[in-house]
């Protein structure tokens, strides 16, 4: 598409700058206990992009960012995109060598590093970078604006094609980046608006990374509708639920194995988490029984988001479509957004039957328009007019999708389609399974086998031979895992899913072998 074919969605420039000017005196950010109103954040948004003119930076160029949540971290996705520039915002948990292939692969000609957080890393990117590639510490930018700074930020003219790379995991390990044009800020705002029943003025407690889909898309989100960013530096459950309670915290956007975390620590039991009327949830699976657990706790405010980083939110299911008493309910990602449409695709590109399994695509406004520098990746991401997202999916009459599994995941074992998320649930319904990762390994009379991983409570023990005859009574005996390993903890990626590529380079051997 053609820059001229988004004129009518909107600039995000424009819609920050008047957000900015209309709720001048209400409290935008709140950050280490230090609140920040709108006012200042617009002169804070306006020093950096003094900061960038500084650097050397014109219109065009890419901005890197590596920082924890803070002020600095949402004026910067205002400012760089308001002066005409992309971002890219690195993942903190990476090492420094994949930061530095990811600086190169965007061409990013600056990076600010939060060197409070990362000194190392600071230093190691100062060391590796290409030529012409400036690292520099977000410290020498902390500075309060002098009195006769701008007040407000200046927005560049004409349209951004490129305002954000949003880097995504991969399988070949080299970075991947989708393209996030102008368009799609305005448009994911206008959705998350009309689809995920936010408070008329939103207070959202931000505890997951920033550099993430489901922090970052929420900040135009909160601060068009006058709401306030009340920011965690990292995620830690205890910290989450004091701050809920000290700041009257009415929304929080959280994935499921944070959500898992914050039901089993013991402040839930004598925090007051009453202000509480938005609890969103997305980006990996959460077992059906978390899901009753979560109801039981928070009360009937779950709002369920799926999606993808190309293609963003797609399916909602609300609060009143939590549903424990309809069969499968609680295993659904709800039903197609307003502004989005969706289709169930086969190998083909055509629409699978009533009751069969495709891969769910969509298209929206608010989609990717490819990746970054890989046309190859492009075609196939966009096949057919569709964003085709990779997982595998159902739609029932009354238009609830349930994800099966990702087309990459599916083990076929003797000629038999197993999916793990099936299975995993099934784990997750035993009381002393606390989580679980399931997998196909090779095997030589199968071809694969099932493979599962799990973590027990602590207070609830029980054997691999109890918990697989837990899951033959459930699934049968095609869907029991081959083997089960009992582990204290599930390794976790930089997004905070679970890490099953390390896990299967760890316990790949025939399931024989084992």
């Amino acid at each position: 598409m053609t820059s001229t074919e988004h004129l009518g969605t909107g600039r995000f420039g424009e819609a920050m700058s008047i957000a900015l000017r209309r709720f001048a005196d209400r409290t935008a950010v709140v950050d280490r206990d230090q609140q920040y109103s709108y006012q200042d954040l617009s002169r804070r948004t306006a020093h950096l992009q003094g900061v960038l003119a500084d650097l050397g930076l014109e219109r065009g160029d890419g901005v890197g960012i590596l920082s924890m949540n803070s002020l600095d971290y949402v004026a910067l996705q205002l400012a760089i995109p308001m002066s005409g520039m992309y971002f890219m915002s690195l993942y903190h948990l990476e090492s420094p060598t994949v930061q530095l292939e990811q600086i190169d692969y965007g061409e990013l000609k600056v990076v600010l590093v939060d060197d409070g957080s990362f000194p190392e890393n600071c230093a190691k990117l100062r060391e590796g970078a290409a030529p012409g590639v400036t690292v520099a510490p977000l410290s020498t930018t902390s500075g309060d604006p002098s009195e006769d700074a701008p007040i407000e930020p200046v927005v560049a003219p004409g349209y951004l094609d490129v305002a954000e790379l949003a880097l995504t995991s991969g399988t070949t390990g080299r970075p991947k980046a989708a393209v996030w044009p102008e368009r799609v800020y305005i448009y994911t705002g206008l959705l998350a608006a009309a689809n995920l029943q936010l408070p008329a003025v939103p207070r959202m407690l931000i505890s997951t990374p920033l550099s993430h889909g489901i922090a970052s898309q929420f900040v135009s989100s909160v601060l068009g509708l006058g709401g306030c960013l009340v920011l965690l530096p990292r995620f830690e459950p205890g910290a989450v639920l004091s701050t809920i309670e000290r700041d009257d915290v009415n929304v929080l956007p959280i994935v499921p194995t944070a959500l898992t975390a914050l039901l089993d620590h013991p402040d839930i039991e004598h925090t007051d988490v009453s202000s509480l009327e938005t609890l969103i949830y997305g980006g990996s699976p959460l077992s059906p029984d978390r899901a009753q657990q979560a109801i039981d706790r928070f009360g009937p405010i779950l709002v369920q988001i799926y999606g993808t980083r190309e293609g963003h939110v797609v399916t909602t299911m609300q609060k009143e479509e939590h549903a424990p008493s309809v069969p499968g309910r609680l295993a659904s990602c709800g039903r197609a957004n307003f502004g989005v449409e969706i289709a169930l695709l086969g190998p083909d590109l055509q629409p699978v039957g009533p009751g069969e399994i495709g891969e769910l695509c969509s298209r929206s406004h608010g989609s990717s328009d490819g990746y970054w520098r890989n046309q190859e990746l492009t075609d196939d991401l966009l096949a057919g007019g569709w964003v085709h997202s990779g997982d595998l999916a159902t739609v029932d009459e009354q238009g609830f999708y349930t994800i099966v599994d990702r087309v990459k995941n599916v083990v076929i074992s003797g000629a038999h389609n197993i999916y793990p998320l099936d299975v995993e649930n099934a784990l997750a319904d035993h009381p002393s399974v606390a989580s679980a990762a399931v997998f196909g390994v090779p095997d030589e009379v199968w071809g694969e086998a099932l493979c599962a991983v799990v973590v027990v409570h602590p207070d609830r023990p029980a054997s691999a031979d109890e918990i697989l005859a837990h899951v033959r009574e459930l699934r049968g005996p095609v869907n029991t895992p081959k083997v089960l390993h009992i582990v204290d903890v599930l390794p976790s990626n930089s997004a905070g899913k679970v890490d099953k590529p390390a896990l299967k380079r760890r316990f790949s051997v025939s399931a024989d072998a084992q």
